[in-house]
């Protein structure tokens, strides 16, 4: 779970204790990991310091730069006459404590200890609860529990996101953390997620348990396809839903079930075809389990096919007669000034023809008196006499 590579991160929260003689300095790290203790005596160059470690209570560790111990994790990374750097590496959980450098190279030995942490992660967590679904509006008791690791982890609950209230949170002697919490449940919850947290200086982990919860079945009417006009076809599906698993829905009308077309064992589908005023009506869709049974009413109503005819004359109306009466309008107006023009000009010239024939008209009895008189026009000379 806590690989060395993720554990040798040194988080170098130093520890120590300090004056002008000599300086001690621990630090902390992950389990696993490793860390660097550092002694460093202020004494005259000319002076000889004697730096001796020890993990208290008594466990010597080196002598000057010398091993005082077989563990090959321990390991001498630096020694001068006045300075000592050691270090621990792989660390285990007994490593943490308390180390101490004492200088005996003055009159008088000085010691100065500093800190080692090491820092455990706390286990996996575990969640316990019952062992099957509970009915809905009942209380689900969980429990989670986990090693609690140094420094000491916090635990809490969640769900969705949300971080639940009233839990209880207890620590054994042997270091084991524990939370209990009580949920009351209902049919929203069956199936969701409430999560046990652990969260610790190394990292967060956790936990799922799926909440399981009986309840009625749930029952949903959709319509598929279709048109309510007779003569057309609908289709409807009910889909039924619920803990424990309900029966596969069926379709009613009245107390006389109806064939269905099965789409799964959680959905039917209702086929009216060639609707008819008959077809009019309530349908009911059922579904039960142990807790119960749940019913969903349909109500169909057929109407008749809307009238295209009118529309589509109505249509071509708009879209046709007018233009081909204003052309026709157009038209009849062409034809009427033409023939007026033609008419007119028709008068125009026979009205020319009569007043030249009126012009040279003589009448029959002038023309003959013209004649009988050898064309003398003269009346006064009616009555000369004859020629001797």
């Amino acid at each position: 779970m806590w690989t060395p590579l993720l554990t040798a991160v040194c988080l170098s929260l130093c520890a120590g204790e300090e004056d002008e003689l000599l300086i001690v300095k621990g630090g902390s790290a992950i389990v696993g990991g490793m860390i660097q203790l550092d002694c460093w005596s202020k004494v005259a160059q000319d002076t000889m310091s004697v730096l001796v470690w020890k993990k208290e209570p008594s466990q010597s560790l080196f002598f000057k730069n010398q091993t005082a111990m077989t563990d090959p994790r321990f390991k001498l990374v630096s020694w001068q006459p006045h300075r000592s750097i050691i270090s621990i590496q792989r660390l285990k959980a007994e490593d943490h404590g308390i180390y101490t450098c004492t200088d005996y190279g003055r009159k008088l030995p000085l010691a100065r200890s500093a800190s080692v942490n090491v820092w455990v992660p706390p286990s996996q967590p575990v969640v316990s609860g019952p062992d099957k679904p509970i009915e809905e509006n009942e209380l689900m008791e969980l429990v989670c529990t986990s090693q609690q690791g140094r420094p000491a982890a916090t635990i809490y609950w969640k769900k969705d996101e949300r971080k639940l209230p009233n839990d209880t949170t207890h620590v054994d002697v042997n270091g084991t953390i524990s939370s209990s919490i009580r949920i009351l449940v209902n049919r929203r919850d069956d199936g969701r997620q409430a999560t046990c947290v652990v969260n610790h200086i190394t990292g967060v982990l956790w936990t799922n348990w799926t909440l399981l919860v009986e309840y009625p079945p749930e029952v949903e009417i959709s319509k598929t396809y279709g048109s309510s006009s007779e003569g057309e076809e609908q289709k409807y599906e009910c889909r039924a839903k619920g803990r424990p698993r309900p029966s596969p829905p069926q379709w009613l009308r009245g107390e006389k079930s109806l064939s269905t077309s099965n789409f799964s064992t959680l959905s039917h589908f209702l086929v009216l075809s060639n609707l008819s005023m008959s077809d009019t009506g309530l349908y009911v869709c059922v579904s039960r389990n142990r807790l119960g049974e749940t019913r969903t009413t349909l109500n169909v109503s057929v109407s008749e096919p809307p009238s295209v005819v009118g529309t589509t004359l109505e249509v071509s109306t708009h879209s046709y007669i007018w233009p081909l009466v204003a052309g026709a309008i157009i038209i009849f107006l062409i034809l009427v000034i033409v023939i007026s023009l033609a008419t007119n000009h028709y008068l125009k010239t026979r009205k020319g023809n009569y007043n030249t024939n009126e012009g040279t008209y003589e009448s029959q009895e002038e023309k003959t008196e013209i004649l009988i008189n050898n064309g003398d026009t003269d009346t006064t000379h009616t009555n000369r006499e004859p020629y001797v």
